[in-house]
């Protein structure tokens, strides 16, 4: 029974648990509370530059985002529970040492960590359209192995600086844990603007992570300092700092990659670390009619901006030949080319669009504009490395705004707008996709004028493409033109303002240039062009905007996507070339020919297996549906087809030169498809790595936290 001058828990008054004097051997209240700020600064840093540091693996999309927060959160719910089970020891100024140190450490390590950890989930030269799964699961399971332990520790700050100061100062819990809380909050703020608005652009990702690691060590090595008996917590504060000031000296430096080579001949011209994102300049090797790239936190096959020597239109499979249509369309329509072509580019990057318009537009024609980009870095590179024009009167660079924003300050009219914005890789902002948008789109468009969409789609069936294309009709009232891009992974969405739309049978669709009407022949093909009728209701609003949600749906379609032929019967064929099946076998042949220069995969695979079926063996049919479906990435589909291809090579007589071109294609493809099946198990068996590291980890977390929130600590 405690006598009326005893304190809680049976203590005279001033006396705490562990005996006469303690707290005054604990670390002066400031000093706790200046590391419960360090501490919150870290995890704001830990956090936001973690998606910057695994980007040039998996991208920084909203799946990525979420990957890493998640991780995050769940480390720092694991830190509390950690932090409340070690403050009811002796010495928890003794732990808070110890864990802004080994915070420290962790952080200090993630730069060296990091491409270990995200190649072993990555397999290299994956394709975009087989990359979700992969992403989502290695992105995941990256995030658990490299931020989990470093934001878990730091998670722990908190809990034993609460106790700290309540050791230090008596009075009521509430009062300590407000302090520790306001304190640690305003580090968080602190540590977030500075993250994202002065280390990442100036420091970069690595110089970020020693920066904090040496603030986290330094307040471990105070901490520890403070506290008497603290030599252990001091001397991993001490080593974090030097490890922190080490990094910060001798760990990678972006700008010392200039100039190297990779094993596939690219050359690394230039790189900046934005508060966006990492930008880069590579330089294919000579012989290559694109020589220089621009990519953004790219390891896919995916790039942001193309340059060759020479201004105008660019090799065949790239979608920004077709900004160059709407120009000669109108002159088409009009009888006479116009004068002056004002062009606004929305997502400018290095200013490809630009490049292709000023070399590719009727003679007598000026072409004038705006372009507009979000990320100076991207401008910067892009006039030192990619001739985007610095003083050109012609074009106005504006650098820094985003392209909703800057349609208040440029109120045009345009003879055409060229959008093509992307963040994170593959995803359109989800304000730039909505039909209030387009609509302020068409009000900037002089009567008559363009709309022409970049949409990174697999076919013109693609929902992006469904969505992009019914909203646009609604904004405009007017009907919307889809156009396949041979060889690509794109589609390109046309829109006019009060105006008819030029039609493969009709209307001023030949501008009677060669190389322009070039660009139109492959679309002539059934299949190739999609029209989406005026008016009607549009899928994407601001309120509403399942963008994210429709990408992922595109990648999972392409990923899943099956390849029709005979294995599914004369039926599906049927069903895919409808009258088309009345065909005879050279004609089977010939469409199959047109379809695959148009990049029309699916109809030139059906369109072979139709002629295989009319005459089974046929050569020249059997290389074509194996070329076709290793193309559209489906080694398995070609697989039986290269078999056939062998057996009908040994079952006829050949001269000796054809038989050595047969034979020389045969193991061409075989080739090919060795390495697709190579990918294609590298892909599976990374996907197997994520989704089983992460299911574990997060198991593991579950099981660590349920036991930490119920097992009782024996004092």
């Amino acid at each position: 029974m405690n006598s009326p001058a005893d304190g809680p828990g049976g203590r005279a008054p001033g006396q705490n648990e562990y005996g006469p004097g303690r707290a005054s051997s604990a670390p002066p209240g400031f000093v706790v509370l200046t590391a419960a700020a360090v501490g919150g600064a870290g995890v704001m840093t830990v956090e936001l530059a973690a998606v910057r540091l695994i980007a040039p693996w998996f991208g920084s999309s909203l799946t990525v985002w979420t990957n890493v927060l998640g991780t995050v959160l769940a480390a720092l719910t694991l830190g509390y529970l950690l932090g409340a089970r070690l403050a009811a020891g002796r010495r928890p100024a003794t732990w808070l040492a110890l864990a802004l140190g080994l915070g420290a450490a962790f952080t200090v390590a993630l730069p060296w960590a990091c491409t270990a950890v995200c190649s072993y989930f990555l397999p290299a030269d994956l394709a975009l359209a087989e990359a979700s799964a992969v992403l989502t699961w290695g992105s995941l399971a990256a995030s658990l192995s490299l931020f989990l332990p470093p934001a878990a520790i730091l998670g722990a700050v908190g809990p034993l600086a609460v106790e700290s100061i309540q050791r230090r100062r008596g009075g009521h819990a509430g009062t300590a844990g407000g302090l520790v809380l306001a304190v640690s909050t305003l580090g968080s703020l602190a540590g977030t603007f500075l993250t994202s608005h002065l280390a990442l652009p100036s420091l970069g990702v690595s110089g970020t992570f020693a920066v904090a690691g040496l603030a986290l060590g330094a307040a471990g090595l105070i901490v520890g300092a403070a506290d008497r008996g603290a030599r252990i917590a001091g001397a991993v504060g001490a080593l974090a700092v030097f490890g922190a000031t080490g990094t910060a000296l001798l760990g990678p430096d972006p700008a010392s990659e200039v100039g190297a080579v990779d094993p596939s001949g690219r050359r690394l011209l230039g790189v900046l670390e934005s508060r966006y994102q990492r930008v880069r300049v590579v330089e294919v090797p000579s012989g290559e009619p694109v020589r220089r790239r621009l990519e953004v936190n790219e390891r896919s096959d995916s790039f942001q901006s193309v340059w060759q020597d020479q201004a105008g239109l660019l090799p065949y499979g790239y979608y920004y030949n077709d900004f160059a249509l709407p120009p000669w369309w109108t002159a088409a329509e009009r009888g006479a080319t116009p004068e002056r072509w004002n062009v606004l580019l929305l997502g400018l990057g290095a200013g490809t669009a630009w490049r292709v318009l000023e070399g590719s537009v009727p003679l007598r024609t000026k072409l004038v504009g705006d372009g507009v980009e979000l990320d100076p870095a991207v401008v910067e590179l892009a006039r030192e490395f990619l001739d985007l024009p610095t003083t050109d009167a012609s074009l106005a660079v504006h650098a820094g705004l985003d392209a909703r924003a800057a349609l208040l300050p440029l109120v045009g009219p345009y003879d055409q707008i060229v959008l093509d914005t992307y963040a994170n890789q593959v995803e359109i902002p989800p304000h730039l996709g909505t039909v209030e948008f387009f609509d302020q789109l068409a009000r900037h468009l002089s009567p008559g004028g363009w709309l022409t969409v970049n949409v990174g789609a697999f076919g013109l069936q693609d929902p992006l493409v469904d969505a992009l294309g019914a909203t646009i009709a609604s904004a405009f009232d007017s009907e919307v033109l889809a156009l396949d891009v041979p060889g690509a992974r794109n589609v390109t969405l046309v829109a006019r303002r009060g105006a008819g739309l030029p039609d493969p049978a009709g209307s001023f669709w030949k501008s009677g240039e060669p190389v322009i009407d070039a660009l139109l022949a492959p679309r002539e093909v059934p299949g190739a062009t999609r029209r989406f009728p005026a008016g009607g209701a549009a899928p994407l609003t601001d309120d509403r905007t399942p963008l994210l949600a429709l990408q992922r749906a595109s990648l999972a379609a392409a990923a899943a996507h099956q390849l029709p032929g005979p294995a599914f019967g004369r039926s599906a064929t049927a069903e895919l070339l409808g009258a088309e099946t009345t065909m005879d076998l050279e004609s089977a042949r010939e469409a199959s020919r047109v379809y695959q220069g148009a990049g029309s995969l699916e109809r030139a695979y059906a369109c072979a297996s139709l002629g295989l079926q009319l005459q089974p063996g046929d050569l020249e049919l059997e290389l074509r549906c194996a070329a076709v479906a290793l193309a559209a990435g489906r080694p398995r589909a070609a697989a039986p087809h290269l078999d056939a291809l062998d057996a009908g090579l040994g079952a006829v007589e050949l001269d000796a030169t054809a038989e050595q071109w047969w034979r020389a294609r045969l193991e061409e493809n075989r080739g090919w498809l060795s390495e697709s099946i190579a990918r294609e198990d590298a892909r599976n068996r990374a996907t197997e790595r994520g989704r089983g590291t992460a299911l574990v980890g997060l198991g593991g977390l579950a099981l660590m936290g349920g036991v930490l929130a119920t097992r009782r600590r024996k004092v």
